[in-house]
């Protein structure tokens, strides 16, 4: 499991992570890795989102990102559509990206 998750850290931007890819690059079968995450509190394709939905959460709370677009910290961590982004952060956090922003920075560009 650490190999795994060491693995998808070192990837999350990559757009085209997925388990089926993680089993590829680390010779295993997709079957292999699910069974390998059945005890664990999510499946790995969830704990791939999860990490890049808080990967984009802590860039939208950083100052130093604060003239970046949501968008473009969405598809710099591996989102290919903001639609897609927007909804998964708000079923995750109850927040829309822009809300969770001007809640942290206020008078940031969203």
């Amino acid at each position: 499991l650490s190999r795994i998750r060491t693995y998808v850290q070192d990837h999350l931007r990559n757009p085209d992570l997925s388990v089926h890819s993680v089993a590829k690059a680390l010779q295993l079968s997709p079957d292999h890795l699910s069974r390998l995450f059945r005890n664990e509190p999510m499946s790995l394709s969830r704990w791939i989102w999860k990490q890049r939905l808080d990967a984009c959460r802590r860039d939208l709370a950083d100052p130093r990102r604060r003239e970046q677009g949501i968008s473009d910290i969405a598809f710099m961590w591996g989102f290919n559509t903001a639609a897609h982004f927007s909804r998964s952060f708000r079923e995750e956090y109850g927040v829309s990206p822009r809300e969770w922003r001007e809640s942290m920075l206020p008078g940031s560009r969203a």
